[in-house]
């Protein structure tokens, strides 16, 4: 439903948004995240372009030309389609709307870059209720508070969707379940026709047991829970004072909720979208419409503290060119903030009970001041926070999983100008600052140099070895032992060297091209090179990134007699040039970036790891590998025909 939502990328401070009086009031900082910012402003090549999210009207005399047929600007999107639902009473459009049906399969491998380029109100749906991959956040499902009443799973997962963007209905026609009767009819119909369509497709579908075309149905409807015409509340609050005005917000925004829960939508975990679910036996369809989950409400009280503290968080100069940066607005900011509980201080020690109250949305003062770095370091380190660590504002979040927060939306996305750009392919982890944080606000004294890395690329499971989850890892061990096994009987069946050089040339693109000719006559330096595939696998076993470093000491270990591998690499070989192909390979087998073959093939091993934040992210854990084996400049390939690539040559770093 469209309604005056926060723009996506306006992350600094959404409770701006005057227009949604249940937002989050998270704002975020310019957390570093070492390079990821810089490469992604490198990579985002001049994609904006102005979007509106214009509101149609019904009973409006003018026709809408896509409704009738003459044009569909979504038609170079394979995967959306466009339905402009309508009711004529007397020749007269009395109500009108539009819903998008989406085919997540074709568009999952990039799904945020995707749903960004039709319209607005996509991307919304895309950045707040899914991760990358199109499957819904896992916060929703498993977070003790932010999975609401619990009756959405994994079954979101599936399918397509149909999510309606906005529905208007003439004044003089309302509560007549005219509105009601539209959606249900499109929903119906969308329903039936996407069954009859269906043609089989191989991929994610099969990740599922038994495989049928369930996952190519349209599994559920989503509708944002914000009212229905933000010209008509235009309209209604010219001349009310501000606090009238969140109350009429808040009302037609009650409205809306009500409508579509007569309908049957029920609130996705604490989100503000509602979703209603094909499959008539969901436990969604059983639960009343009075237990649905609905977010606290502001208290009326809060102690001036909070106040000024928000107030500050918000600043905004007279002098719109006063900084050259948001970066530099919010250091501003923040020393704002830090000068303001610096006094507070001065008048309220540390046993003071202001240092733990909350204000109108259940924040503690940590929870207000945790994602400015020099006032969350002065409250940390004077224990101002002590006793509060644990305590839950109304979205459910600690202070360290608001900082977390924080952290994932500037690991996953970056505003650049009028667009939100996809980001998670250019983390480059949290930085020592940002991790250190998030060590303590965990309540964590010491970790491990171990430890550490895997906190700063954001793992969830425990058992990364820096930014490669288990999954990610078995992937990629799978390639080494797949790719060295077939060179080394390659090597033994060929009856012609060069063949065997012409049949494996896609292995050895990242191969000096001066070693790959000596492989024509030298059979020490291809077993060399296959050998190393073998190593790579064993350094993966031993939970070591296959550095050059870390191979070196597998290779030592191992004793290899003759040594082939060694020869390899004295004679100008690379283990880069070995493991980036176990990378690739492991990227084109994947479920959501690839073809699946790797799950279809080892399903039974791989649900057997845990999962974790990190699972599929190749893109990511590529370019990692790059920066840590070849530093952060792109190297000088060779001239001429060949297709060798040195390590980061074609990087968009």
């Amino acid at each position: 439903m469209a309604g005056n939502r926060p723009e996506t990328g306006d992350v600094k401070d959404p409770e701006d948004a005057s227009m949604n009086p249940i937002s989050d009031e998270s704002e975020y900082s310019e957390i570093s995240t070492s390079d990821h910012n810089q490469d992604l402003e490198d990579d985002a090549e001049h994609e904006n372009s102005e979007m509106s999210d214009t509101e149609d009207h019904a009973g409006s005399d003018e026709e809408d030309p896509e409704e009738d047929g003459e044009y569909d600007e979504f038609s170079s999107w394979r995967w959306l389609k466009a339905f402009h639902p309508k009711e004529i009473r007397d020749e007269k459009t009395i109500a009108g709307g539009r819903a998008f049906l989406i085919d997540r399969e074709p568009i999952r491998d990039d799904f945020y870059t995707h749903m960004e380029e039709p319209v607005q109100e996509l991307s919304d749906l895309a950045y707040e209720l899914f991760d990358r991959f199109g499957r819904v956040k896992a916060e929703f499902i498993e977070h003790p508070c932010k999975k609401g009443t619990g009756i959405w799973g994994e079954e979101l997962n599936r399918g397509m969707l149909l999510d309606f963007e906005r529905i208007s209905i003439d004044k003089n026609f309302r509560r007549q379940g005219i509105g009601k009767k539209l959606v249900m009819d499109l929903w119906a119909k969308v329903k039936v026709e996407v069954h009859a369509a269906i043609k089989p497709r191989f991929g994610l579908a099969q990740m599922f047991t038994p495989l049928t075309t369930e996952d190519e149905e349209c599994a559920f409807a989503l509708a944002w829970g914000t009212y229905l015409n933000t010209y008509e509340v235009d309209k209604e609050e010219e001349g009310l004072s501000e606090e009238a005005k969140e109350e009429l917000h808040t009302a037609k925004e009650a409205e809306i909720i009500a409508f579509l829960r007569s309908i049957g939508f029920r609130r996705v975990g604490t989100s503000n979208w509602f979703a209603l679910a094909a499959d008539a036996s969901h436990p969604a369809h059983s639960l009343p419409a009075e237990s649905d989950y609905d977010p606290p409400l502001k208290t009326k009280t809060e102690l001036p503290i909070h106040s000024t503290l928000r107030q500050a968080s918000r600043f905004q100069p007279d002098n719109p060119f006063l900084f050259d940066d948001d970066d530099g607005l919010h250091a501003y900011r923040d020393q704002l903030l830090l000068s303001i509980l610096q006094a507070h201080l001065d008048s309220h020690p540390g046993n003071d009970p202001s240092w733990k109250s909350l204000d109108e949305r259940g924040n503690t003062i940590l929870h207000r001041v945790v994602t400015f770095p020099r006032s969350l370091e002065w409250l940390l380190g004077r224990g101002l926070h002590a006793g509060t660590l644990h305590l839950r504002n109304h979205d459910g979040e600690t202070g360290a999983e608001r900082f977390e927060s924080t952290l994932e939306l500037k690991r996953t996305q970056k505003q650049y100008k009028l667009m939100v750009k996809h980001a998670s392919d250019y983390f480059r982890g949290y930085g020592t600052d940002a991790t250190r944080t998030l060590m303590r606000l965990r309540g964590l004294d010491n970790l491990s140099q171990e430890g550490l890395g895997r906190m700063s690329y954001g793992c969830t499971c425990g058992q990364c070895i820096e930014f490669l989850s288990p999954r990610v890892t078995y992937a990629i061990h799978t390639q080494a032992q797949i790719l060295g096994d077939m060179l080394v009987e390659a090597d033994k069946l060929t009856e012609s060297p060069t063949g065997w050089v012409a049949w494996h040339g896609h292995l050895l693109e990242y191969v000096d091209p001066a070693i790959v000719n000596k492989f024509k006559t030298n059979k020490s330096l291809r077993t060399g090179f296959a050998s190393l595939f073998h190593h790579i696998a064993a350094c993966l076993s031993a939970k070591k990134l296959p550095t050059t470093t870390n191979v070196l000491a597998v290779l030592e270990k191992a004793s290899e007699w003759p040594p082939y591998t060694k020869t390899f690499l004295q004679r100008g070989g690379t283990v880069s040039s070995a493991a980036l192909n176990c990378f690739n390979n492991a990227l084109e087998e994947d479920v959501y970036l690839g073809n699946s073959q790797h799950y279809l093939t080892f399903r039974d091993d791989i649900e057997k790891l845990p999962k974790c934040r990190n699972d599929h992210e190749f893109v990511m854990a590529t370019r990692n590998y790059k920066a840590l084996e070849c530093g952060e400049h792109t190297l000088e390939g060779y001239a001429g025909e060949s297709k060798w690539k040195s390590c980061t040559e074609g990087e968009d770093v």
